[in-house]
């Protein structure tokens, strides 16, 4: 895992190296291990990097890697699992002089002509790359299927410059002056995430390189973003007698990949489904491997807050498996503390997990470098209580909701003012019901209502227009497919958006700050293409009560009968308590100081609203908040970019 910024040159201009490696500092937690700079003869591309070494911790594997006689150059962020395999295609013939997957990679490139879409589709990993052909004085940038590693880059005629992460090219010397996309923040606070996924940032001329997707550069001409995989858009449907056996197989097939190390590797239990799979997973693989493999390190977080504590749980499985446990107690955050996790992300976060995922990163990271997780375990098996609403929801007979409107008629007077009380998501679920499918998700997923989003965004960012533009958007990517059930729409939806836009940018940025790397077997693409293709039994149970089913049969003997019977809580921080009690003075100070409400983000009146709700209990915004404070947090360190 590593970082690093580069310069394309379009024109006759030479690109500057030692501005490059001045602006690599802001990134310098992607890669404390070593430096690599490179400057094509030409002077038409420089590319400046940090390692964080994990496979072949020599120097020899430092990058940018050159393979002389094709005159290709690689940069590579990520880790590339079936490079062993990539190599034994390659033939005896083939020499090396490193046992890394960055050279797997680069001499994979050599001998298909590059990162061509063929090419790349043969890589399975987490990555974003640069690719410098000397002989073509071409460049090609690449990002993995999922999205798991960021690329960003800034291009007008003359130059791109590309990063790992946007605060290195906003240390750059050549791309200031970058302005807010009001529009795309307006999206953010409907959502709750930058929409990275299509390629927007915060920022007007900072663009995404969205997952999935390569740009090839040459001298006078910029080409289009080129798919090379995407989510299949009618998967034929395979038959639930095989469908076990291939996904077992494929699981036992990726594991060792994903264990390759040289460094210290432990696994992250937080006690709940997908976790305990993949510790299950790593624990046979390490036996498999023989005696010489080291007892396999596992690792949870302990919160003060019982509700919100799955350590107990976590260490049933550590014990039913054998592993070296170690508990990672985890306090309460500092105002401070969270503006400084807020400022890692270089554009508004309004995920709250992101501070316990910072503070377990930066625990962990004293003991090992690698860490495997289960993020993708709920969006791949089926295991949000959304995609129950979703299919409870096309199930439904009239009966059933006449009586489930009534419900939630007489529950609205009594339903506590808590977001996770089932009476309240009884209330939020028989309301969406009104709607179509795809608007009703919108509203299972959203923070802020559609109806309310026009009070909360002020006309000019809007320009003109009332939010129902910000929907429209949502149900036609929504719509995108052709699914047998609603349930397979919405985890394709969320794939496609929810996970790079969210959830993997939280886990990147909070993982490289600590300068330690997280793995997600779970989020291979085959497991995607196979669970979208599944019966809707292989994915929820009849009655739509519980989800994952596979997952439950294929790991019921192999796990504690507790982890499939305990309630789903999520990895998350009691923050409506906090912003009620200890964090309170710190939100109502920081969202409505002068200098916010003066950048026009955000319309004063509702703000002041929302907090006057919440503080006196007559609701639970604490994510709404949430969303408005790192947006403050943000707009506060970025004055150039709302001036």
């Amino acid at each position: 895992m590593c970082g690093f910024i580069g310069e394309y040159r379009l024109d006759a201009a030479r690109a500057d190296l030692d501005a490059l490696c001045i602006a690599r500092e802001a990134i310098r937690h992607r890669g404390p291990d070593g430096d690599g700079e490179f400057l094509s003869a030409q002077g038409r591309c420089a590319i400046a990097f940090c390692r964080l070494a994990v496979q072949d911790v020599s120097p020899a594997a430092n990058m940018p890697m050159t393979d002389s006689d094709s005159g290709m150059t690689l940069a590579l962020n990520g880790e590339i699992y079936n490079h062993l395999e990539l190599r034994s295609r390659l033939g005896e013939g083939a020499s090396f002089s490193t046992h890394s997957d960055s050279e797997s990679l680069l001499e994979h490139f050599v001998a298909n002509g590059g990162a061509t879409a063929d090419s790349l589709a043969k890589a399975d990993g987490m990555f974003a790359l640069a690719l410098y052909n000397e002989k073509e004085e071409s460049l090609t940038l690449a990002r993995d299927r999922i999205g798991q590693k960021p690329l960003y880059y800034i291009a007008n005629k003359e130059v791109v410059y590309f990063s790992s992460e946007i605060k290195a090219l906003l240390a750059h010397p050549a791309c200031s002056a970058i302005k807010a996309d009001k529009k795309n923040i307006t999206r953010y606070l409907a959502t709750g995430y930058i929409e990275n996924s299509t390629g927007r940032t915060a920022y007007e001329s900072i663009r995404a390189l969205p997952p999935a997707t390569m740009i090839f550069l040459s001298p006078g001409r910029v080409f289009c973003e080129e798919r090379y995989w995407e989510i299949p858009a009618a998967p034929a449907k395979l038959a639930p007698a095989g469908l076990r056996e291939k996904v077992a197989g494929r699981l036992a097939d990726i594991m060792p990949g994903y264990l390759l190390s040289d460094v210290p590797i432990g696994v992250f239990l937080s006690g709940g489904i997908d976790s305990a799979v993949v510790a299950a997973m790593a624990a046979k693989a390490n036996r498999l491997a023989g005696d010489d493999s080291p007892r396999l390190r596992t690792f949870t977080a302990s919160f003060d807050d019982p509700r919100y504590d799955e350590s107990a749980q976590a260490q049933a499985v550590a014990d039913h498996l054998g592993t070296d446990h170690t508990v990672l107690r985890i306090a309460p955050p500092s105002p401070e503390e969270i503006e400084q996790i807020l400022l890692q992300y270089d554009q508004p976060f309004a995920d709250s997990s992101c501070i316990p995922t910072a503070q377990l990163c930066r625990a962990a990271s004293e003991h090992v470098t690698v860490a495997l997780v289960g993020d993708g375990g709920d969006e791949v098996f089926c295991g949000y209580d959304r995609y129950r609403a979703m299919r409870l929801g096309e199930t439904m007979t009239p009966p059933r909701y006449l009586l489930l409107r009534i419900a939630a008629m007489l529950a609205k007077g009594v339903a506590p003012r808590n977001e996770r009380s089932r009476l309240r998501r009884l209330i939020r679920f028989a309301d969406s019901l009104r709607h179509t499918p795809p608007e009703q998700y919108f509203r299972l997923r959203s923070l802020v209502a559609p109806e309310d989003l026009s009070r909360l965004i002020p006309a000019d960012a809007l320009e003109g227009e009332d939010a129902a533009w910000v929907v429209d958007e949502f149900l036609a990517q929504y719509d995108q497919g052709e699914f047998e059930d609603e349930p397979a729409y919405a985890q394709a939806h969320d794939i496609r958006s929810y996970l790079p836009d969210d959830l993997l940018v939280k886990t990147d940025i909070a993982s490289m700050a600590s300068s330690l790397e997280l793995r997600a077997p779970l989020l291979d693409h085959k497991l995607v293409e196979m669970m979208l293709a599944s019966p809707i039994e292989a994915r929820l149970s009849k009655k739509a009560r519980r989800g994952k089913v596979l997952l439950r049969e294929l790991f019921a003997a192999e796990l504690p009968k507790s982890v499939f019977s305990a309630p789903k809580r999520g990895f998350g921080v009691p923050l409506a308590s906090w912003f009620r009690g200890p964090l309170q003075e710190f939100l109502a100070d920081t969202i409505t100081s002068q200098a916010f409400l003066d950048a026009g983000l955000v319309q004063p009146e509702a703000v002041a609203g929302m907090l006057n709700d919440h503080f006196s209990g007559r609701a639970d915004l604490q994510h709404p908040l949430f969303a408005t404070l790192s947006l403050a947090i943000w707009a506060k360190n970025h004055p150039e970019a709302i001036s």
